[in-house]
């Protein structure tokens, strides 16, 4: 379709590089989310944020594929808002929903019934920074 293509190609401010982590090519067009098993943390800091073809209905995802990409290649993932950075009140996992807590400064883990701020990017223990992909408030 042409419009898919016109639009595909206009850069954005919310387009970010993204390593595709998993075994498959992920195909232009696709939601992709976070790999959590290959996300940035305390003890892997060099892998940088690997993400995967969504493959549930349900998936946390982070964006749009905006070309296809090989396993192991980088590709560009159009995103829903620009990424954040913040402190983890309490463990956070790299996929999860995250929202705003009553400590300053810090996000946790979205609650049952809570609006979410983003969609955390990296995973990190309490007290440690991690990226946080901002998004429309999402209930859970």
């Amino acid at each position: 379709m042409t419009i898919a293509a016109q639009f595909a190609g206009t850069p954005s401010y919310s387009d970010f590089p993204f390593k595709n982590s998993g075994v498959s090519t992920i195909v232009s067009g696709s939601p992709v989310k976070v790999d959590a098993a290959n996300a940035i943390s305390a003890s892997n800091v060099a892998a940088g944020v690997g993400v995967v073809a969504a493959a549930a209905d349900c998936d946390v995802c982070v964006g749009f594929a905006l070309e296809s990409a090989a396993a192991g290649t980088v590709l560009r993932v159009r995103c829903c808002g620009p990424i954040a950075v913040s402190k983890a009140d309490g463990a956070v996992t790299a996929g999860t929903f995250v929202m705003a807590s009553a400590t300053a400064g810090k996000v946790k883990t979205q609650a049952a019934g809570s609006a979410s701020v983003g969609v955390a990017l990296t995973t990190a223990a309490d007290g440690e920074e991690l990226l946080v992909l901002v998004g429309a408030a999402q209930n859970a």
